[in-house]
């Protein structure tokens, strides 16, 4: 049914070859060659309108590589490239590894994206060379389609609403398992005594209180963070690296945005933070961290700047 709304809604669309002014370039005149070039530029506007750092930093014909490599069900593993260049949180831009985290960042966004095609009907068989030129396109503000903004954010937005639903199903079947033990875990949790627990679900523990000031979404803070998985497992921690880090209050997951503003200075809490809270059914392609985890972490608030 879903595909049969996308389906109506295309047909509103002007070909290349009906405008009053002749445009040369790449014609697009199926459904399926208008999915393919949306896909493409859809992908390489969100990362390099990404907020969380600075993508035209990146090698762009790398990361274009990178994007026509990996375009097959193989899963990348380029976990250490793309950290050593962003940093644990995401934030940093180490240009020792620029060369190899560009080129792995089109990677992870080609597989990622194949990921979500797969089990789509109207995806299937999807021209690359089409993915492509629409993905190189928007990466370098050229255009080579007649494909208005607007007719690509109308079939960008029936697609995802489509697709999203798929993705669920599928997330769902697959990691329900981590979802319910998460939910488990924190109804047994809540019931043991220093445990508090927010109207959100976030659960802590305070393990030193501090007595400077509280953060506010307007600052930045410098911690300290051990983080685990609720069996145990050590995913991340700047303990370990012997390095706290710096970061915005609001740029990190909502578990712990809501926690640093419960915290004075000088504190130390133990964070239980619900999947829905950290980050639920898409945490980083090919990192150490399942879909609809919950996770625990031990965080020192040492600054607020």
């Amino acid at each position: 049914m879903k595909q049969l709304v996308f389906l109506a809604a295309l047909l509103v669309f002007s070909s290349c070859g009906e405008s009053e002014e002749e445009v040369e370039g790449l014609e697009l005149d199926s459904f399926e060659d208008k999915l393919a070039y949306t896909l493409g530029t859809t992908s390489a506007r969100d990362l390099f309108g990404s907020e969380s750092f600075d993508a035209s930093r990146l090698e762009k014909e790398l990361v274009f590589a990178g994007f026509k490599e990996n375009f097959e069900n193989i899963e990348p593993t380029c976990g250490p490239s793309i950290e050593g260049l962003l940093g644990p949180a995401g934030t940093d831009f180490n240009t020792t590894f620029l060369n190899d985290g560009s080129e792995c960042i089109g990677r992870f966004i080609s597989f990622s994206l194949y990921s979500r095609l797969d089990g789509f009907e109207k995806a299937q068989g999807i021209d690359t060379t089409i993915l492509f030129q629409g993905f190189y396109d928007a990466m370098m503000e050229t255009d080579t389609s007649c494909l208005s903004m607007e007719d690509q954010d109308l079939i960008n937005k029936e697609f995802s609403e489509g697709i999203k639903v798929l993705i669920d199903q599928k997330m769902e079947e697959q990691w329900k398992g981590n979802r319910i033990a998460g939910e488990n875990f924190l109804a047994e949790n809540k019931l043991k005594e220093g445990v508090m627990t927010t109207a959100t679900g976030l659960q802590y523990e305070i393990l030193k209180k501090g007595s400077g000031p509280m953060p506010t979404t307007m600052n930045s803070v410098k911690v300290h963070y051990h983080g685990t998985t609720m069996d145990g497992n050590v995913f991340d921690s700047s303990v370990d690296r012997g390095e706290p880090i710096s970061f915005q209050v609001t740029g990190v997951i909502p578990g712990w945005t809501e926690a640093l503003q419960l915290m004075p200075q000088g504190s130390k809490y133990r964070l239980y933070i619900p999947q829905e809270l950290a980050y639920g059914a898409y945490p980083q392609p090919g990192g150490p961290i399942q879909p609809f985890s919950m996770l625990i972490f031990d965080v020192e608030l040492l600054e607020v700047q």
